[in-house]
């Protein structure tokens, strides 16, 4: 016994483009957020004062522990480590933050521009950060504190 089956191809589309246009509606894609070009915009955005106090705070307490130097890319790895077992593999698709390489440089300069105690705290080479006026990029801007 054979069963027909009798459908309108037009309704099907029509129901189809119905259902896309609700998913874009509940799931709007955003922009890829455009990574800063600069280390001062990164470090004064939202994303940049976190990952900049908790790579102090890292520091701080490697320093404290006994460490007389240590390593700012290890630091930058372990922050990532930390977010991303926190929040898990897709959060940086998902507004999540991301730590570029070459940041690790200029993180430890802010740093040691911030803490004048943690000076030659980090082991470090010459970088493309020497060439910046780090006490002015380390100086508090309104909003953050």
């Amino acid at each position: 016994m054979k069963t027909q089956i009798d459908f309108n191809l037009d309704a099907i589309r029509r129901q189809r483009a119905e259902a896309n246009a609700a998913f874009d509606r509940l799931y709007p894609e955003e922009p890829p957020a455009k990574e800063p070009r600069t280390f001062d915009a990164w470090v004064h955005s939202l994303a940049g004062r976190e990952i900049a106090g908790l790579f102090i705070k890292l520091a701080w307490g490697l320093k404290r522990r006994g460490f007389k130097r240590y390593s700012a890319r290890a630091i930058v790895h372990r922050i990532r480590w930390h977010h991303d077992l926190k929040h898990g593999p897709d959060s940086v698709n998902a507004g999540g933050y991301k730590i570029a390489n070459h940041w690790s440089a200029y993180l430890a300069r802010f740093a040691e521009a911030r803490e004048p105690k943690l000076t030659d705290f980090f082991t470090s080479k010459q970088s493309e950060a020497d060439k910046i006026d780090m006490s002015k990029t380390a100086e508090t801007r309104k909003g953050d504190q």
